[in-house]
Parts: C-alpha cells; sequence; structure tokens
C-alpha cells in the first residue's frame, strides 16, 4: 500500500472551497486532466461519478466510475474508484478541509496499491500521481481565488 499526502492553503472561506470543489459535474472545469465528468447517481450524501480524462501524449484517454461521500457538516469527502480498478488494486481518496488564517486548508490523502499487472510500479505511479496531484491542486487554488466558476449556489450563508 502506498499513501501519499497533499496540502494546500486557499484564500477563501472553507464553505466556498468545499461547495466549489465537491461539484463533480463540473470538475472537467475545474481540474485541467478531466475531458468529461459526470454525475450518475446521488443518494443522499453518497454520489456515483464517472471521470474521463483528456487524451495523453499517445492519444489515450482513460475513464472509470468512483463513488463519493460527501460530509458537509464535518468538511470531509471519502472516495473509492469502482470501475474499472486497474490499473490499481484500490484506491481510495479522503479530502479534508479545515478554517485556517481566514481561509481554508485543503488536504488530499491517497491510498492505493497498484496491480501487479501493471507495466508501471508503485513508486513510479507513487511519483507520477504526486506530481499530478500538486499542479491540479494549484491549478483549483489560482481558479478559486481568481473567483472562477463564482455563483450563487457556492455562496453559504450568504446575506
Amino acid at each position: 500500500m502506498t499513501e501519499i499526502e497533499n496540502q494546500i492553503w486557499i484564500n477563501e472561506k472553507i464553505e466556498t472551497v468545499f461547495n466549489i470543489t465537491n461539484d463533480i459535474s463540473n470538475w472537467k472545469n475545474l481540474f485541467s486532466e478531466y475531458e468529461e465528468s459526470e454525475v450518475l447517481e446521488k443518494n443522499g450524501p453518497r454520489i456515483k461519478f464517472r471521470l474521463k480524462t483528456k487524451p495523453d501524449v499517445n492519444g489515450l484517454s482513460y475513464s472509470w466510475i468512483s463513488e463519493r461521500v460527501i460530509n458537509k457538516r464535518k468538511f470531509v469527502c471519502i472516495s473509492k474508484r469502482k470501475n474499472p480498478l486497474y490499473p490499481f488494486k484500490y484506491m481510495l481518496i479522503n479530502w479534508i478541509y479545515k478554517q485556517l488564517n481566514g481561509g481554508t486548508l485543503m488536504i488530499w490523502k491517497q491510498k492505493f496499491s497498484v496491480d501487479q499487472k501493471c507495466p508501471i510500479n508503485e513508486e513510479e505511479f507513487r511519483e507520477n500521481l504526486n506530481k499530478g496531484t500538486i499542479v491540479q491542486m494549484q491549478l483549483i487554488k489560482d481558479k478559486i481565488e481568481k473567483n472562477y466558476g463564482r455563483k450563487d449556489k457556492y455562496e453559504v450563508n450568504k446575506k
């Protein structure tokens, strides 16, 4: 099992950061790596969704279904990759949000194990995933701080 933890501070209210980053249908606009982000099913705090990556340098894109449980009261989300699991044996992702210094500390914890049939070993996967996570977190920070996608639906406790 491999674990990666990354964090970034965002100069915005925790409710706003939480709502924007958990609007899965908008991930294709929030992240640079997704071509499609589609909510398939919603049952209370549980969301089943499909992601499709933009084509890579070889023209290949990848798609999978994940499930996410969103706890708005605690500002925590837990995701699990469902289908296909490959190239993983499993992939769990926890997003944790903390109010800090007038902004929000966003923490992503990823736990995974790579399938032995995968041509990329676990350490290489960890390095690639870690690099990509840092890029995506910075992109999200920049977009939120520049009021990207700001809509009334993201504003909580608006007066």
